[in-house]
């Protein structure tokens, strides 16, 4: 449970790129969410890393009638395309996106 000082903070923490979050904060947002849950990152990839149940896990919190909304890159667009050539890696941007599109289907 949280100090009651910071229950009305809208910010708790800030992190300087994502993999610095702690998992255990983005379970514990997970599974303490009732009414919504929004992913909004270019691939959402690393959730299905880091998470291995997490397609379970939204099913059943769907199912308890909470919202679950996925903010993802278009696989097949220009600014995906650029992005790949910047990143340069095996793993595509595209792939990656692709790989979220198949885990929420």
């Amino acid at each position: 449970m949280l100090p009651v000082y910071l229950l009305h903070r809208e910010v708790l923490a800030a992190y300087p790129y994502r993999s610095a979050c702690p998992k255990s904060i983005w379970r514990n947002l997970i599974s303490s969410a009732r009414n919504e849950i929004v992913f909004a990152g270019y691939t959402n990839y690393f959730l299905w890393l880091e998470h291995p149940n997490l397609a379970k896990v939204l099913k059943r919190k769907a199912e308890q009638g909470c919202k679950i909304r996925f903010l993802i890159g278009d696989p097949d667009s220009e600014v995906t395309r650029r992005r790949e050539e910047v990143e340069n890696v095996p793993l595509t941007v595209s792939t990656r996106i692709r790989i979220t599109l198949s885990e929420i289907e």
